[in-house]
């Protein structure tokens, strides 16, 4: 990385810095007013029949700790985490292959796709992995309002709002590859009790709890 290059990216993130301060205010204050609006949106959103709504009734009756097993979500980013960088590993090889540049090695191409595979998988599956199942398992349980659905370069993403017993109203926005959801559904959250933000709903979630009627007989 040249010099030039540091100065221009020094230079674009001081620009950001300053104009991210300079308008502070009036970012809290559109903040504040899009809350505001949510509120008004939620309280007049009509209940719509959902998905999950057969899901919930059979949840309330189930104990903790709750069985699990994986959910589709988990195996589609388990796959996700694996087949990029394999993607990368391929490309690169066949580029070295036909144009081999001097000090690239086919172990060195190795070395990568394993730290590349590790960097992701702490990231985006074991984190989220681990800390889904606690919740899961063993997390109070909120039934959940969605307030909008939509797609981004990411994927499909779900709004909703839950509330806890205290009364504390939690909004949150997770990506999701359950189809089918729209606003005004109902769906089950999985939350801490010491700390409802940290939560998860059964849609974006790693796990699936294993209701009574799919349980193996014995």
């Amino acid at each position: 990385m040249n010099g030039d290059l540091v100065f221009a990216l020094v230079i674009v993130a001081g620009t950001v810095l300053i104009v991210a301060f300079g308008f502070k205010n009036e970012i809290r204050e559109e903040r504040r007013e899009m809350r505001n609006r949510d509120e008004k949106y939620v309280e007049t959103l009509a209940e719509i029949p959902g998905l999950y709504d057969n899901t919930i009734r059979i949840l309330a009756t189930v104990p903790r700790p709750r069985p699990i097993c994986m959910s589709n979500e988990a195996k589609w980013v388990g796959g996700f985490v694996v087949l990029v960088p394999l993607s990368v590993l391929a490309f690169a090889a066949y580029d070295q292959l036909r144009s081999p540049t001097p000090g690239i090695t086919f172990a060195g191409l190795l070395q990568f796709f394993g730290l590349l595979v590790f960097l992701m998988g702490a990231v985006l599956w074991v984190a989220p992995y681990i800390r889904h199942e606690r919740l899961v398992i063993n997390g109070d349980m909120a039934i959940a309002k969605i307030i909008s659905v939509g797609y981004s370069r990411a994927g499909w993403w779900v709004y909703y709002q839950f509330e806890t017993p205290s009364g504390e109203k939690i909004r949150k926005k997770n990506i999701t590859f359950e189809i089918g959801l729209a606003a005004g559904m109902r769906m089950p959250v999985f939350y801490n009790q010491e700390n409802p933000r940290n939560a998860v709903a059964l849609c974006t979630s790693f796990y699936d709890v294993v209701l009574p009627q799919n349980r193996p007989k014995s």
